[in-house]
């Protein structure tokens, strides 16, 4: 998909609250739990680089027990268990 395309996905507070620092924070936890699909999150769920590292963390971690440490792997098979990241 084009940069372009891309960004026509979100709206301009998406791309204008995102910040780089908390993005690459984000992109690293998810290498170090060895997703390999992080393209495909930026590219459907951009705006879940949004939150702030440490609040994504402590929900990616709150929802990996709440599915038996297999959050990952549902994500990579249904990309949809990523909007649970905006619930509390």
């Amino acid at each position: 998909m084009s940069d372009t395309k891309l960004l026509d996905k979100y709206s301009k507070s998406t791309i204008s609250n995102l910040k780089m620092d908390n993005m690459k924070m984000i992109v690293n936890y998810l290498e170090s739990i060895g997703c390999n699909f992080i393209e495909d999150i930026i590219e459907d769920y951009l705006d879940i680089f949004i939150i702030d590292f440490q609040e994504f963390k402590r929900k990616f971690d709150l929802l990996n027990e709440k599915y038996h440490h297999k959050y990952l792997k549902m994500i990579s098979s249904n990309m949809n268990y990523l909007e649970e990241m905006f619930g509390n």
